[in-house]
């Protein structure tokens, strides 16, 4: 499977699961931007399933939320709004919760192939995972996890008293907790809206990857990227697929796109990859300062994280119900340090290389004919 030229489409057609010429017809409704590492991720799945499936099933990709928004994609796919997207579990924490124990374990993670393989590996493997996702209409393809989140904004804090009162958008509850730990205002929004929140001092910085920079613009109103890692995000399901939609594909067509999901997802977080080092070439160009922080606050915020999980465990079994939350975390810890060592010796760059293990790996083991009916 090689790399194709990217795609891209930007106007609504009639008919949400309809074909011409005898094809099938998916609409793909992304909320992310039409540019940078996630575009390519969309118009690179597009581009393929259309050709590993002969033409019988086209796509159509949709971006920067113009079909659905982040709160209707729960809800839009299985009643076909749109035909796959980008689901953000985190956002519905009572509909998601086996989902959202890995989710929101990501404040430990550092590495963004080790922990989107891990994540792949537990929720394909967890029954009650999967269970989740059918009873709201949804099924699992895939997640990615971006490079380290840094506070990035208009505001730095080297020390723990800058750090304090700091207005920090969050993408997870661990990485809220962790900002709360610190006195700073916790900020629940979409990571989408984070440009208009900095630019209008709504928030100090934004919990982000330095690919941002490019998918959301923030190089235009950043002057500070505070580089104290708050852990990744792959609490994310970009190409979720709606359940009804998924039954009427045939075998070969679910096979065919089973095949090229995980190279989706991989061009998506190679992308992230390269354009981490990309942002501080630009950052350096523009002046915005890549700001270090003391040791006090570095060595205070691994001790932080170090404790999270058990906070995030206990919290998860309050408020969801969630059982045997130890266990199952102890099974993902234990999947990101196999998958740090899976991916200590590819090219990390490499959507191929990526692609091939997250198919060898995950989805070689997966039968189209009964996954996700």
């Amino acid at each position: 499977m090689k790399l194709g030229r990217m795609i891209a489409s930007t106007a609504l057609a009639a008919g949400l699961f309809a074909g011409t010429s005898g094809a099938t017809e998916l609409k793909v409704s992304s909320i992310l931007a039409p540019q940078g590492a996630g575009a390519h991720g969309y118009n690179y799945f597009a581009e393929q399933v259309e050709k590993e499936t002969n033409g019988e099933v086209t796509v159509q990709v949709l971006h920067g939320g113009v079909l659905l928004t982040p709160l209707q994609m729960l809800s839009g796919l299985p009643d076909g709004v749109g035909d796959v997207g980008f689901l953000l579990p985190p956002y519905f924490p009572a509909e998601f919760p086996e989902f959202n124990l890995a989710a929101n374990m990501a404040i430990v993670g550092d590495d963004a192939l080790a922990m989107t393989g891990a994540i792949h590996e537990y929720i394909t493997t967890c029954e009650p995972c999967l269970a989740e996702h059918a009873r709201h209409g949804h099924v699992y393809l895939g997640s990615y996890s971006a490079t380290p989140y840094y506070g990035q904004g208009r505001k730095a804090y080297r020390t723990l008293d800058e750090l304090r009162g700091t207005k920090v958008r969050t993408a997870t509850a661990a990485q809220g907790r962790w900002a709360e730990h610190f006195g700073a205002v916790r900020v629940a929004i979409s990571g989408t809206e984070a440009f208009e929140a900095i630019s209008t001092g709504t928030i100090d910085v934004t919990l982000a990857a330095l690919a941002e920079f490019f998918n959301l613009n923030l190089a235009e109103v950043n002057t500070h990227v505070n580089m104290l890692p708050v852990g990744v995000f792959n609490g994310n399901s970009p190409f979720s697929f709606g359940a009804p939609q998924w039954a009427d594909l045939t075998d070969d067509q679910r096979a065919a796109i089973l095949r090229v999901a995980p190279y989706g997802v991989a061009t998506i977080v190679t992308g992230y990859v390269r354009d981490e080092e990309r942002a501080k070439d630009v950052a350096k160009e523009r002046g915005i300062e890549l700001v270090e922080p003391s040791e006090e606050l570095k060595k205070a915020s691994e001790a932080y994280i170090a404790t999270d999980v058990k906070l995030g465990l206990e919290e998860a079994e309050r408020t969801t119900g969630l059982e045997n939350a130890q266990a199952k975390a102890d099974r993902y810890l234990a999947l990101i340090e196999k998958w740090k060592k899976l991916t200590a010796d590819i090219d990390r760059t490499s959507p191929q290389a990526f692609g091939e293990l997250l198919w060898t790996e995950v989805w070689s083991k997966i039968d189209p004919k009964t996954y996700g009916l």
